[in-house]
């Protein structure tokens, strides 16, 4: 029953965004398509993406005002807004990485500069599907890195990290004057899987943290607890097993990382 309850309360975080009581707002209705945009670090969105054949939009998150516009390859047939990162050309804007895809959806991720729209460096293989994983911030480092995956045949394999050889901004939340403990859970890769994903979250003081994974109709499939004895970002694998060491089956499964009072939660898919 308290396992239904927290997958419930899990599913309410993710899907409403803004609620008040018995009222809800309508803010934007824009025609096309969203995708949001978050911020590396905070998993706040700050952006939101509209994608057009060869252009994306980026409206500010609080005022939904137009802030940047950058052209695209027309060739690309798919276009994925992921994260801002901090400004690696140093033109006083932000980056984004955005994963494309051509019609035989072989992905290439790319870091593009917010303000000009160029590409500042780009992961390409011919013929093979690139995709992203991350960013994250190393353990023992201030530095942020990605994973890059090849994928073939619905398979991740040949892993690469890269330190993309800058700091991530801390943004620190004010309490009247003082910090508030901040923690975020980052989307686990691969995503989809078909054996074994990574989870990664980062906790900013020592003590006890429970991942739970959940199906899509609210069973608690598997829960991992840690105690870790200092802040920093940690991973765990989920093998696709449940608390018994059963391989579950292909579907929609949520995990959730659970803090305190402090809950999160993302989407991940199993394919088998």
């Amino acid at each position: 029953m308290k396992a239904g309850i927290q997958f419930f309360l899990i599913l309410f975080l993710i899907l409403i965004h803004s609620t008040l009581y018995a009222q809800v707002n309508l803010l934007w209705s824009p025609t096309e398509s969203i995708t949001e945009v978050y911020e590396f670090g905070t998993n706040k969105v700050i952006y939101y993406a509209i994608e057009g054949s060869n252009v994306i939009e980026f409206y500010d998150a609080s005022d939904f005002s137009l802030a940047y516009s950058i052209t695209t390859d027309p060739s690309s047939f798919l276009i994925y807004p992921s994260y801002i990162i901090p400004d690696m050309n140093s033109n006083g804007h932000n980056e984004i990485i955005i994963e494309t895809s051509d019609v035989n959806f072989n992905y290439s991720p790319k870091i593009v500069d917010l303000e000009s729209g160029t590409i500042i460096y780009e992961w390409t293989e011919a013929g093979v599907s690139l995709r992203l994983a991350g960013p994250y911030q190393s353990t023992n480092s201030n530095e942020l890195r990605v994973n890059i995956y090849k994928v073939v045949n619905m398979v991740y394999t040949d892993g690469r990290v890269y330190s993309l050889g800058i700091s991530p901004t801390r943004v620190e939340n004010l309490n009247n004057g003082n910090q508030v403990s901040t923690f975020y859970l980052n989307q686990n890769y691969p995503n989809p899987f078909n054996s074994s994903t990574v989870i990664e979250y980062n906790v900013d003081k020592p003590g006890p943290v429970s991942i739970k994974i959940y199906d899509i109709n609210g069973r608690l499939i598997s829960e991992m607890n840690k105690a870790h004895n200092e802040g920093g970002n940690y991973r765990i694998n989920w093998d696709g097993t449940n608390n018994n060491g059963v391989k579950v089956s292909s579907g929609t499964y949520f995990y959730s990382l659970e803090i305190g009072d402090f809950t999160t939660a993302k989407k991940m898919i199993l394919l088998k």
